[in-house]
């Protein structure tokens, strides 16, 4: 197909879009709808997937060194912070390792900077919990604060894990 072939086809193409205005993408419709894609379908929950309690993780070499965290969510949307507008049950998770605030993250899986700490390497508890745009920690079903504590040992980066 030669340039000016393939230019007359988009332009064609994209005609519809252009009579119609970007709600052609939703099928040219100017009615509003409402959604249930972000609407929660109950309270949030949140777990710790991995580590377990008491278990194990190995340092990852880095600037700073890391551990691997996997989390789950469930009627919560991960979200940067400050993105969320309107949507309810939605924002972020922050780890804490030892009381000290290390990380906030919108994924399920996250490395923490365990270099942070005076002893990246031993003995930790780690916190996960869900916070909202207004850094106000989520609450589960009972109204209790949306957080799950963690015992686990860090080893160090080449070391592995008993």
């Amino acid at each position: 197909m030669t340039p000016r072939a393939w230019v007359l086809r988009a332009g064609l193409l994209a005609a519809p879009v252009l009579a119609c205005g970007l709600p052609a993408i939703a099928g040219c419709s100017s009615g509003t709808t409402t959604s249930s894609a972000l609407t929660p379908s109950g309270p949030p929950a949140l777990s710790v997937e991995d580590p377990t309690e008491g278990g194990c993780v190995v340092l990852h070499e880095g600037d700073p060194v890391t551990a691997r965290i996997r989390i789950a969510v469930a009627n919560w949307s991960l979200r940067p912070p400050g993105v969320c507008g309107v949507y309810p049950q939605c924002g972020y998770a922050v780890m804490y390792v030892d009381g000290q605030r290390l990380i906030e993250t919108a994924s399920l899986v996250t490395d923490v900077p365990f270099g942070l700490l005076a002893e990246p390497s031993g003995s930790h508890t780690l916190r996960v919990e869900l916070h909202d745009d207004a850094d106000a920690v989520a609450l589960d079903a009972d109204g209790k604060p949306l957080r799950v504590d963690r015992t686990l040992v860090a080893a160090a980066v080449g070391a592995s894990c008993p």
